[in-house]
């Protein structure tokens, strides 16, 4: 898969598993063996499902923005602002995500480490 290929992967998975929070649709995007590093937390690919589905019925819906990304052959790093819908107008962001994703040789992505600052 090529850079530009790469982006328009995780801006679609972006899309599909954290705003639209589309369950079905992980297998697309995460490899069997996928593994997730938050702050000191570490989950499993059935953990990554779990956390999909508490998205869905957060209370107050959070809202990832894409800020940039930085992409070489089989990592993509991301820096993200998460906010709530509800948020009051001119508040800071919820929460501020690095994240470094990377791809196995069936371009599915098989890591993922997330450094989360925020509430």
């Amino acid at each position: 898969m090529t850079p530009p290929e790469q982006e328009q992967f995780i801006l679609t998975m972006y899309d599909d598993l954290f705003v639209k929070t589309d369950v079905d649709k992980i297998p697309d995007y995460c490899a069997p063996n996928f593994i997730k590093e938050n702050n000191y937390d570490v989950s499993n690919y059935d953990g990554f499902v779990e956390h999909i589905k508490d998205l869905q019925t957060k209370d107050g819906t959070p809202k990832f923005n894409i800020e940039f990304i930085i992409n070489d052959p089989k990592k993509v790093v991301i820096r993200t602002i998460v906010d709530l819908e509800d948020k009051i107008k001119g508040a800071p962001p919820t929460s501020l995500l690095i994240s470094y994703w990377q791809f196995n040789d069936h371009g599915l992505v098989d890591y993922c480490k997330e450094v989360e600052y925020g509430s």
